[in-house]
């Protein structure tokens, strides 16, 4: 498989949330103008949310399970904090089911606070090549020049910090599928 040279291109730094973990990646555009999608790492929540769940009368949801959303979703703002220096990320895209979405509002941001865009997807189960060629992440990149629509920027866009390379990829070859 031939590594994709975006340093010089426009890439996006986002990540996939859920209630069981989370997963760094950074889609970017090759030279050949396909959107290629790295995955650099992943987080696991230590406690599976069916682990110690006691039942309320509150539609079904436990009490139990609510906390260790909130501390998950703790640890996954701190985490990405971390994660965004490392990387030297300057926009980061989340997206996430709705309900995990709702309750990493609640954490507050920090260092990444103006930086982060929110949005509601279940991406999760999704490899890097079926990502590169959904709608959701097709859209975080500006189209290639050879488009013709050069001209728009989305606001997730960057063309600095460190490059969208050296991550893990599937062995579907990523993003060279169109």
């Amino acid at each position: 498989m031939i590594i994709p040279k975006m340093e010089e291109r426009g890439h996006t730094w986002f990540a996939l949330a859920d209630a069981e973990s989370c997963r760094l990646l950074c889609v970017g555009t090759t030279e050949q103008g396909t959107q290629h999608v790295d995955e650099h790492e992943g987080l696991k929540n230590a406690l599976p949310e069916q682990e110690h769940a006691r039942p309320t009368a509150l539609g079904g949801a436990t009490h139990n399970i609510e906390n260790n959303e909130r501390r998950f979703a703790a640890e996954i703002i701190h985490w990405l904090q971390t994660k965004s220096v490392q990387h030297k990320v300057e926009h980061l895209v989340i997206l996430a089911p709705p309900r995990m979405l709702g309750v990493l509002r609640t954490v507050p941001l920090g260092s990444l606070k103006g930086r982060v865009e929110e949005l509601k997807g279940d991406l999760m189960r999704l490899n890097t090549g079926q990502l590169a060629n959904h709608a959701m992440i097709r859209e975080l990149l500006p189209p290639h020049p050879s488009d013709g629509e050069a001209a728009f920027k989305p606001k997730s866009t960057s063309m600095t910090g460190e490059r969208c390379g050296g991550g893990r990829d599937e062995a579907d070859g990523g993003g060279d599928a169109a």
